[in-house]
């Protein structure tokens, strides 16, 4: 283990101590990023409403480390297998999006996605021919929009 992977599985372990969550931690680096795993009962916690405190968890994290190290490499964080089961929905509901717009004729909407979860959806739409997908509006409001090409 390196001395960024040290520093990075010790902020963790401060981090999930502060929170009273107890759980394994796992880290491993590459060129482009630093992946944490968690494994703990707790998962809910930390993961929270549609991820919303995982993203949280990775922002400190990401901020930490870099007080830390003086250098940016990204941290992203998994709890159990969370993010490949969303992944999986999300490429479902995706399909079945693409269906709906061919049958309906009409855009579909999805709102409360985060940057994560549209960029999978948009990756997805990216491989039909017939049927696009936008991201409109700003903060909060963002939505994305999959409808037919045009």
């Amino acid at each position: 283990m390196d001395d960024k992977t040290k520093i990075v599985q010790a902020i963790t372990t401060d981090l999930l101590d502060l929170m009273g969550v107890k759980g394994t931690i796992s880290v491993a680096e590459n060129e482009e990023t630093i992946k944490v795993g968690i494994e703990t009962e707790q998962s809910g916690a930390l993961i929270g409403y549609h991820g919303e405190g995982l993203i949280s968890l990775q922002l400190i994290l990401n901020i930490l480390v870099h007080k830390k190290t003086g250098s940016w490499q990204k941290v992203v964080v998994n709890v159990g297998d969370y993010r490949e089961k969303r992944e999986e929905y999300l490429k479902n509901l995706a399909q079945n999006a693409v269906l709906r717009v061919r049958e309906s004729q009409r855009p579909f909407i999805l709102n409360d996605l985060s940057s994560f979860e549209r960029r999978i959806i948009h990756m997805v739409i990216s491989e039909e021919k017939d049927v696009e997908s936008v991201s409109e509006g700003e903060g909060r409001e963002r939505k994305l929009v999959i409808r037919l090409r045009v």
